[in-house]
């Protein structure tokens, strides 16, 4: 559902969203052409972030049954 939403984006949307979260201390996705770059770098990073943190939750009886 992200990557569709993000794909609907402009490139300097796209752009936009890495430098307003932070996404690229190096600045170096802002000289990146290609879109699709953009877009796995935000799902990457809001994957990342997402998990952060996840050695210290509890596991749930549906966790320990998947994993």
């Amino acid at each position: 559902m992200l990557v569709e939403k993000l794909q609907s984006l402009m490139d300097k949307q796209l752009k936009d969203i890495i430098a307003d979260y932070g996404t690229d201390p190096s600045k170096l996705a802002m000289k990146w052409k290609d879109r699709e770059r953009f877009i796995n770098h935000i799902v990457d990073t809001a994957r990342r972030r997402a998990a952060k943190g996840d050695a210290f939750r509890e596991k749930t009886d549906n966790d320990a049954n998947n994993g």
